[in-house]
């Protein structure tokens, strides 16, 4: 998570809202259009859209961030 946040320029929140899906393997880049945060109601998490349209960007993954990201993701089985 810290490696993240220092090598990509993301928030925790933004990081913590990353999934699989926002990983360009191609292009080796995330797309950053959501974040967690604790609600001030509940105190629960909730996933939620960037404050503003402009937050959402591509973020370059830096190469140590790709190896590691590469050695966790495990590709769903076809059956």
């Amino acid at each position: 998570m810290v490696l993240a946040g220092l090598k990509m320029g993301l928030t925790k929140g933004e990081i913590t809202a990353m999934t699989w899906a926002h990983v360009d393997w191609e292009r080796e880049q995330r797309f950053v259009e959501e974040q967690v945060r604790r609600s001030r109601s509940t105190g629960k998490l909730v996933v939620e859209d960037l404050k503003t349209d402009g937050s959402e960007r591509y973020v370059p993954i830096h190469s140590t961030m790709m190896c590691f990201l590469r050695d966790e993701f495990v590709a769903p089985i076809a059956i």
